[in-house]
This record gives structure tokens, C-alpha cells and sequence, in this order.
């Protein structure tokens, strides 16, 4: 069991680091009204709707995709964007 879901992430990884243009980091509010941000990996099929949502007051990020790291304040800490960087080939 281990074995396979190890073969899905590591599928997963190489699909994104080709692919690092369906990754976005969204900055804004959560539900409680608190600022966060987001990396969310956006599924191929959804990105033009996504980018289409820009702006708008709020978003459900589950509807477009999976959410891969989170928290609170303006940025994401510089560890966290070097694991985005080595992991999936995302830079900001």
C-alpha cells in the first residue's frame, strides 16, 4: 500500500515540475477573515477558470484544485518557497 501511493506522489511531482505553470500562489483572506496564502495545484483542465476568478471577493480553491501548502500572514517563509522551488519547480 505504501509502495503505491509512494509511485502516485512521485507521478504527481514529475507531471508538476514539467508543469510548474498549473501551480499559483493565491494571497487573500481566509473564511474567518484572516490573510493567508496558498499554493494551490490547479488541475489542467480548470486553469482558464481559475485565472478567470481573479479578484473576485470569494473562492472555494478545492473547486480548481489541490491545495499543496498553507498559512497565515502576507508571504509564504522563505523555507516554505524553497520547498515549492525544489519540489515543484514553482517560482514565484
Amino acid at each position: 500500500m505504501f509502495a503505491a501511493a509512494f509511485k502516485k506522489l512521485n507521478f504527481t511531482r514529475n507531471v508538476v515540475v514539467s508543469r510548474p505553470d498549473n501551480i499559483f500562489l493565491v494571497r487573500g483572506r481566509d473564511a474567518a477573515g484572516e490573510r493567508a496564502w496558498y499554493y494551490v495545484m490547479v488541475e489542467k483542465g480548470k486553469r482558464d477558470a481559475f485565472k478567470a476568478q481573479e479578484g473576485v471577493p470569494f473562492l472555494k480553491l478545492t473547486d480548481y484544485g489541490e491545495i499543496l501548502r498553507s498559512g497565515f500572514g502576507d508571504n509564504p517563509p522563505e523555507t516554505i518557497r524553497k520547498q515549492m522551488e525544489d519540489e515543484y519547480g514553482f517560482r514565484e
